[in-house]
């Protein structure tokens, strides 16, 4: 009971930090909770899955001796995903029919944990400035949340 009630705890501290705070604050809650996460796979995949926001505040390789060091297999796939957006065309062309889907029910048309995935294309080469240009114009109601907004504005 103690290790569920501790993981809800970080994944929360996780999912608001990842919104609204840097990697900074990120690194140190992942590292002050590294037991709760290290041996979860739901838990690692949320760690993993920070790896564009580790990217755009110049601390990938903060982020990566840490899931390294965890041996998290599910930490490590997620980061891996996320340079593979970024560096693969393949990969996003695998992607796109997903990445390309806003989603009705939600004020801003993406989800956040969907919005890190365009976030990851964006920092990368992968992609034609056309493909870019169109994905921008798919999200831009994302450019009205402050926080979206500030980590989309230097990538266009």
């Amino acid at each position: 009971m103690v290790r569920f009630c501790a993981g809800n705890e970080f994944y929360a501290k996780i999912w608001i930090l990842s919104k609204y705070g840097n990697a900074d604050h990120l690194l140190s809650t992942i590292k002050n909770s590294f037991n709760v996460w290290a041996t979860e796979e739901t838990l690692g995949r949320l760690v993993g899955g920070l790896a564009p926001i580790f990217r755009q505040d110049k601390m990938t390789d903060d982020l990566k001796t840490i899931v390294e060091g965890a041996n998290n297999k599910s930490a490590l796939e997620i980061l891996r995903f996320h340079e593979s957006l970024r560096q693969d065309a393949t990969a996003y062309k695998t992607m796109r029919s997903y990445l390309t889907n806003r989603n009705p029910s939600l004020p801003l048309k993406i989800s956040h944990p969907k919005f890190l995935m365009p976030l990851s294309v964006l920092q990368g080469f992968a992609i034609s400035e056309e493909e870019r240009a169109k994905l921008i114009k798919l999200h831009h109601t994302a450019f009205l949340d402050g926080f979206y907004s500030q980590r989309l504005t230097p990538l266009i």
